[in-house]
């Protein structure tokens, strides 16, 4: 998933996924390594 979203992350880092249903659907990704300092995010909009 981190190559194709183009996400910067360590081995150890947690991936969190927020997900809003409907048109547009959203998604939003953070990188945390220690559940509260984000140290990367994305978001993405598909139709």
């Amino acid at each position: 998933m981190a190559d194709r979203l183009s996400i910067d992350f360590s081995e150890g880092d947690t991936i969190i996924v927020f997900q809003r249903e409907g048109l547009p659907y959203w998604a939003i990704y953070l990188v945390t390594s220690d559940g509260e300092t984000i140290n990367e995010s994305l978001v993405e909009r598909f139709w």
